[in-house]
């Protein structure tokens, strides 16, 4: 009797520790610049002297976009799960899963797995899961013989 092996677990410690540190940053960097930009500035009327609206609020802007598109990619990161059925990662559109199957491409760099398929691809970090060292063992059993060689 064959046994499946045990698709592995995104860990909860690391998602907690990162998580936590990226809202401490987040919070900080526009706390920080809120607070010697923004509040002065609301007070005052006007922008620092060497400012002007435009530019205060496009840095604000810039900040907010900047935080937002590390923050997806770390809950990208975080969200992708591995199952017998394939990989299931988080996008804008809901979550998104990429059969085995249909996976076409495989890349490694790093301690990160790219795999591609026709309308999906999945990035898979290895250190977000629990026993990093049965990751690639587990994605390479799952993956098609035509890309495996």
């Amino acid at each position: 009797m064959f046994i499946e092996p045990q698709a592995p677990v995104v860990s909860k410690a690391s998602r907690v520790i990162v998580l936590s540190a990226f809202t401490v940053m987040s919070a900080g960097s526009l706390g920080a610049l809120t607070w010697s930009l923004f509040v002065p500035a609301l007070i005052s009327g006007t922008p620092p002297s060497t400012w002007n609206w435009g530019t205060l609020w496009l840095l604000g802007g810039g900040l907010v976009g900047i935080i937002s598109w590390l923050g997806s990619g770390i809950c990208r990161r975080f969200g992708t799960n591995l199952s017998p059925a394939g990989v299931s990662t988080l996008s804008l559109r809901g979550r998104l899963l990429l059969p085995w199957a249909e996976v076409h491409r495989v890349k490694v760099e790093g301690h990160e797995i790219y795999l591609y398929g026709q309308k999906v691809s999945a990035v898979i970090n290895v250190f977000c899961y629990t026993e990093p060292n049965r990751v690639g063992s587990y994605v390479s059993s799952r993956l098609p013989h035509h890309v495996r060689g």
